[in-house]
């Protein structure tokens, strides 16, 4: 999967309207756009994951389970 935030720029999204449209802070934008699975506990850092994926027209890959965003599950 390409980089959330290069797809978001390539789509003249800004921050703010992800954060409105999601209702994610700041901080939350971020570690997903850095890739950071930690930066909530897992399961939702799953479902933050597909649901900006999802609002950037971005086929969330089948092959991301769940289980891989478990603290301590190989990546």
């Amino acid at each position: 999967m390409r980089c959330l935030a290069q797809i978001r720029l390539e789509n003249n999204i800004s921050v703010e309207d992800v954060m409105q449209h999601l209702n994610y802070s700041r901080s939350t934008l971020d570690a997903l756009e850095n890739g950071d699975l930690e930066f909530i506990q897992y399961p939702l850092n799953y479902f933050f994951t597909r649901q900006y994926a999802s609002y950037l027209k971005v086929p969330f890959p089948q092959q991301f389970l769940m289980s891989h965003f478990k603290p301590g599950e190989k990546k």
